[in-house]
């Protein structure tokens, strides 16, 4: 008799895995079915010009990746009345570009919710794996070495929150329809 309530509870603990593994397929498969169908549109929420600190990004589809690009800086020129150029990139023969214009992502994929890829830091010369999503009104960024645990973040803000600093920067840059220019 122990050896036949082994054997059901045994045929019960299989068909429970069964149902619960389809369960789980099935959960797992809807919400990316369902999510299909508006991936397009989360994805396209971080199109735009974006604020940071003492710049404007304006960030683009390009193919089936993303484009960012400094568009305005709050100082174009440095004090002798040059344009600011990349002169920390590691490749030397790149150090006479110019800030303004320069292309600052590589390699970027929407995957899993949200836009990876690699960032160029101009500051620095360094080369980031990161992340971009949008979220509550804002452009996040995380930049990281290894894994996303150890990185840091930045919010950007739209240009439709038009500050004095925008409004300076849009109008050095002459960049048009945004904050009524």
């Amino acid at each position: 008799m122990i050896g036949y309530q082994k054997a059901i509870s045994l045929a019960l603990a299989i068909r429970a895995g069964w149902f619960l593994a389809l369960c789980l397929a099935l959960a797992v498969a809807l919400p990316t079915t369902a999510r299909g169908a508006d991936e397009g549109s989360v994805a396209a929420q971080v199109n735009g010009i974006w604020a940071t600190g003492g710049s404007l990004l304006e960030v683009k589809p390009s193919g089936e990746s993303l484009s960012m690009r400094i568009v305005a800086l709050e100082r174009p020129l440095d004090e002798n009345g040059e344009v600011f150029l990349d002169t920390k990139n590691p490749d030397k023969s790149l150090r006479g570009e110019p800030l303004l214009g320069l292309e600052l992502l590589g390699d970027y994929k929407f995957k899993k919710g949200r836009w990876q890829g690699k960032i160029y830091d101009p500051e620095t010369g360094s080369l980031y794996s990161s992340r971009m999503k949008f979220s509550d009104g804002k452009l996040e960024m995380r930049g990281y070495i290894g894994t996303p645990l150890l990185g840091k973040t930045k919010k950007f803000r739209p240009v439709t929150q038009c500050r004095d600093d925008i409004l300076v920067m849009l109008r050095n840059s002459n960049i048009t329809g945004y904050c009524g220019i």
